[in-house]
């Protein structure tokens, strides 16, 4: 089955062309991060000079890529940072109750040569995933599970990513037209049979986001997401809790 949501990425809404595409599931578990998604071109340091933050721009080879999808819909146009601390709170309880993915650390240039690059991981007791998985990139998967589903999900989950489309602006814009792939396997250390299994695929397609704002954004999910993959499904909402990473920019670390 293919599911397509209309969502909004930076600013811009995306009504002209489906945002997330998802194909197929884990032996009727879905796993479906449609409603929202943000990629961000990681491409520039924050360097202290004179008792200023500037802003450097990073060599082409140094530069990277971070995605993150999910079934729910905060506002992507805002910095959640600003938000009143009741709604944000909301946003945190939405994302970690949600299918949620966040890939980090992709090479920008094996991402525009279209290059198939590769994350995998084991998680223990079937667990969800790591926080970080080993490969070309890492990768934190958390996923609503079904009450009815008792027999536990593969431990064993790969990601891999093909870009189609890399285009980034030199001053601000671009987009990413890419297919991302998630297999679930059972692990070496779980029992046959009985396992949810097989591969989602998702076909992505959006703005970039701007830079400050996605990655004070991205400071928020990718905590709740690395919390999930480390307690498993079971990690209900207590991991909308989990500690901001620490955000650099113009007016220092926060």
């Amino acid at each position: 089955m293919r599911r397509c949501a209309v969502i909004v990425g930076a600013a811009a809404v995306l009504s002209s062309s489906c945002a997330v595409g998802v194909d197929g599931d884990f032996n009727g578990v879905a796993f479906a991060p449609d409603r929202s998604v943000a990629a961000i071109v990681d491409s520039h340091d924050i360097v202290a000079f004179n008792g200023s933050f500037i802003p450097v721009e990073r060599a082409r080879a140094s530069m990277t890529v971070n995605v993150w999808l999910s079934s729910a819909e905060p506002p992507m146009g805002d910095d959640w940072r600003r938000l009143p601390a009741g709604r944000l709170l909301d946003v945190r309880k939405d994302l970690a109750a949600s299918d949620l993915l966040v890939l980090e650390d992709i090479p920008f240039d094996a991402l525009q040569d279209g290059d198939t690059l590769t994350a995998s991981t084991s998680a223990v007791d079937g667990a969800v995933g790591v926080a970080r998985g080993d490969g070309d990139f890492a990768f934190a998967l958390g996923q609503r599970v079904d009450d009815a589903w008792e027999q536990g999900l593969g431990g064993k989950v790969t990601v891999e990513i093909e870009a189609r489309s890399l285009v980034r602006a030199k001053v601000r814009g671009g987009s990413l037209d890419a297919i991302v792939k998630v297999t679930r396997e059972r692990a070496a250390d779980q029992p046959e049979g009985g396992l949810a299994t097989g591969t989602v695929t998702l076909q992505v397609a959006v703005d970039l986001a701007p830079e400050r704002l996605a990655e004070a954004n991205l400071a928020i999910v990718s905590p709740i997401a690395r919390c999930r993959a480390e307690r498993g499904p079971d990690a209900g909402l207590a991991c909308a809790a989990a500690d901001a990473d620490p955000v650099v920019d113009a007016t220092g670390v926060h």
